[in-house]
């Protein structure tokens, strides 16, 4: 939240400029981390080595290569359950909480972003997104999959779809209609 709030304040030259707010955050963020957290990032990654391509990806990340790895991370992090077919192997009642709730967080994400981006609301222009791609940005450090931290992201997408925009179309979008009604729209 606080890096919303800076990133909306005067301090940022940028403010009216949100996609490149998000790529000097992704910069910063490639630049700073293995500058100022590689020793706190090699022993997290020494934990996690053996977690496969998402080792790689932090592996990327600890040699200034996060914005590459940054959107494989979120969508691992979003969507990663749904597409693991070897965890749906070893789905057992004993481990529900690491593997059918996962799972169904996962396809609650795909829905919400389905209906989002059916209803054109999946949108920079939008606060609740903006601040969504904030946080899934500053979130995907992380170096292990954590969709826990990334929670409050489906909340504010679930607000962005109830908004009362949603029961309308886009602007601009007119369906079916003749091109004088739409002139005279």
């Amino acid at each position: 939240m606080l890096l919303f709030l800076l990133a909306e304040s005067s301090l940022n030259p940028l403010r009216q400029r949100r996609f490149m707010t998000v790529a000097a955050l992704i910069i910063a963020l490639d630049v700073f981390l293995p500058l100022f957290a590689s020793n706190v990032l090699a022993a997290r990654f020494e934990e996690a080595s053996g977690a496969g391509i998402v080792a790689w990806l932090d592996a990327l990340e600890m040699h200034y290569l996060y914005f590459v790895a940054v959107i494989p991370k979120i969508a691992q992090n979003l969507f990663g359950e749904l597409f693991n077919i070897s965890a749906w192997r070893r789905y057992s009642v004993s481990d529900l909480a690491n593997s059918y709730i996962l799972w169904f967080n996962n396809l609650a994400y795909a829905i919400v972003f389905i209906v989002l981006a059916g209803k054109r609301l999946l949108t920079i222009r939008s606060n609740i997104v903006y601040l969504s791609i904030l946080g899934a940005s500053l979130m995907a450090v992380s170096l292990v999959i954590q969709p826990r931290y990334f929670y409050f992201i489906y909340v504010l997408l679930c607000l962005q779809a109830a908004h009362p925009s949603a029961r309308k179309p886009a602007q601009g979008y007119i369906v079916n209609r003749h091109p004088r009604e739409v002139a005279n729209a």
